[in-house]
């Protein structure tokens, strides 16, 4: 997302938002019933873990926890946010289409509109001369599965970035951020923590079990991309710091 993402190391890792929907669990409540998907409870299975500390073990994410990350590597990793960012609320935007078949109340448009809002608002630093591997490779990844026009699949590519931000502010907050020389760091950690950016977190859990409960045959599928997702992350992050020490 913005603020601040970044970093890659040459190796590839490869096991490798407002209140605008404060009650989250109401979205879709007319299906009266227990999801067959349950995301939350999937992102603390042993295998997102793996992808979790392995994220939390990438250099720029050190960096930041140690406050020693470079100015020059923060500025790359939000000069490249920007072009994904803008990916991202496409893919948002193409969902928003997509779920008009069966958005009862309008709750889901109301939803995504509300986090689309929010990325908008993040787009601040200028435009990239160039997009590094880490960028593209991510960009192509949520643009695919965009593509398949399925509510389900688009939202399985996106929802990771909001999770492990959340994640990985919560790391930093237990972990000496009031100690931390870097005061954006802290400013960081402040901001992905709050109640806000918890509940932006819930309205994609929320929306994703729901559009898994339509389709429950995608579920492996979905599963799969949360995993891929968190893969692209840590690619990300480390083709910052790589291109920093060019």
């Amino acid at each position: 997302m913005s603020l601040m993402r970044g970093i890659k190391t040459g190796q590839i890792y490869v096991p490798r938002i407002s209140t605008a929907a404060a009650n989250t669990k109401h979205i879709y409540n007319y299906l009266n019933i227990e999801p067959k998907f349950n995301s939350k409870a999937f992102m603390k299975t042993e295998k997102i873990n793996v992808h979790f500390n392995k994220i939390v073990e990438c250099r720029y994410f050190q960096g930041m926890l140690k406050g020693n990350l470079q100015d020059k590597t923060r500025e790359i990793y939000l000069s490249q946010d920007v072009d994904y960012l803008k990916a991202y609320i496409q893919a948002l935007k193409k969902l928003k289409l997509l779920s008009g078949q069966f958005d009862q109340n309008n709750h889901v448009t109301r939803s995504i509109d509300h986090l689309i809002s929010k990325i908008n608002s993040e787009i601040k630093a200028p435009k990239p001369e160039k997009q590094i591997s880490g960028t593209r490779e991510y960009i192509a990844f949520i643009s695919e599965n965009s593509n398949t026009n399925e509510p389900a699949k688009i939202l399985a590519a996106l929802y990771p970035c909001v999770w492990i931000y959340l994640k990985l502010a919560n790391y930093l907050n237990k972990n000496g951020i009031e100690n931390n020389k870097l005061q954006w760091v802290r400013k960081w950690a402040l901001y992905y923590s709050s109640d806000e950016m918890i509940k932006d977190v819930e309205i994609m859990e929320n929306l994703l079990n729901n559009f898994c409960e339509k389709n429950s045959s995608i579920i492996p599928a979905v599963q799969e991309l949360i995993e891929h997702s968190l893969i692209h992350e840590y690619n990300f992050f480390e083709s910052v710091v790589d291109e920093s020490q060019k």
